[in-house]
């Protein structure tokens, strides 16, 4: 078996993870960019009412267009509120501010018009909200810049000021596209960081509890579908109190991030492994009775006790206890099991630490 259904279901839930984190950056420009449309015909108007050669241009078209870009967005803003689509929904916000911009700078004078900055609005939202692979669209936002800077689409009539001014606007509308870009990968990039590292232990780098509570009842609803066991181990470092006052808490600290490498390295990529607090730690073994979860924690315990840490003068070996619990043996709910592993722990503590203890049946009379 190379890939287990729960191993699947790790893999797309990490993917959706990514995913809605994707789709809450989207939707939070989203609500950005919903100002921003509104801002664009109030500054047209604006510039209309106070601008003497936008008072000398066409009036209709440029009023006819005001009009039918504020139903545009209008509409868009009150029929799509939901989360569906939301890519498709702002390619058309901003391609339809794209196609405003570009009708108000040819009505009102090309690349000499006071309105030949708001193309800003749509190249910043384009590099923001479309994927690298789309930077095409970019070439076409550019292409309308430059050929809205000749009066009348003839070349022959740009002066060499205006062609200079052309390219420096075609430079800078790249320019200003790049940077958002970067700026945008990198809030993503540091959400995702930050999602991971909530979802992480930062000494081990295994699950917290956080995640390893839904993973395991995914674990749990897929036994019951397939009628497999799968068994919960809780960990317990031994002495851990001893090397700390002993050697100081960043051994202590040393100490658990060894163990939990050891940890691992010896479950498999479909098995669960998490801190549970302070020195202790849990795993879930999937499709494991109780007999190879005992050998798997024997192999687990004889590896920590074969990987010693560095001391301040020397080495210094630890050991771990393990209680196991086994689903459906032990109990049929997974905060059952961690209860009943968790006394299994107990156990082995008190009968001479480093060993492996599996739980009583329930109902069993303690000897």
């Amino acid at each position: 078996m190379i890939k287990t259904e729960h191993t699947n279901q790790v893999e797309g839930a990490a993917a959706e993870n990514a995913a809605q984190i994707e789709l809450q950056e989207l939707l939070s420009f989203r609500r950005t960019l919903r100002s921003i449309e509104w801002l664009l015909p109030l500054m047209v108007v604006v510039l209309y009412i106070f601008a003497a050669d936008i008072l000398n241009a066409d009036k209709y078209p440029i009023l006819i267009s005001i009009a039918v870009y504020t139903v545009f967005i209008s509409f868009l803003q009150l029929a799509y509120r939901s989360e569906k689509n939301i890519p498709a929904i702002l390619s058309a916000e901003i391609w339809g501010m794209i196609l405003f911009v570009s009708l108000m700078l040819w009505k009102t004078g090309g690349i000499t018009s006071p309105l030949l900055s708001l193309y800003f609005f749509p190249i910043i939202a384009s590099a923001v909200s479309f994927p690298r692979s789309s930077r095409v669209k970019l070439l076409i936002v550019t292409f309308f810049c430059f050929s809205l800077t000749f009066p009348n689409g003839e070349f022959k009539t740009c002066t060499p000021r205006e062609l200079i001014t052309t390219v420096l606007l075609i430079l800078a509308l790249w320019l200003v596209s790049y940077i958002a870009g970067l700026l945008s990968m990198s809030m993503l990039e540091a959400r995702r960081k930050i999602q991971q590292l909530s979802e992480t232990d930062f000494l081990t780098g295994l699950h917290n509890m956080r995640t390893f509570l839904p993973l395991a009842h995914i674990e749990y609803e897929r036994s019951i579908r397939r009628g497999h066991p799968f068994s919960i181990l809780m960990i317990d470092v031994d002495n851990l109190k001893s090397i700390n006052d002993n050697y100081g808490h960043d051994c202590g600290s040393a100490m658990i991030t060894r163990i939990g490498q050891v940890i691992a390295r010896n479950f498999r990529p479909s098995d669960i492994a998490a801190r549970y607090g302070g020195d202790e730690f849990v795993a879930l073994l999937e499709e494991t009775d109780s007999a190879g979860a005992v050998l798997a924690a024997e192999r687990l315990r004889l590896d920590v006790a074969q990987s010693p840490i560095a001391v301040p003068g020397g080495t210094r070996s630890v050991t771990i206890s393990i209680g196991i619990a086994c689903f459906p043996d032990h109990g049929v709910r997974v905060g059952e099991l961690i209860t009943q592993a968790d006394e299994a722990l107990y156990t082995s503590k008190k009968e001479g630490k480093n060993r492996a203890i599996v739980a009583q049946p329930p109902g069993a009379i303690m000897p």
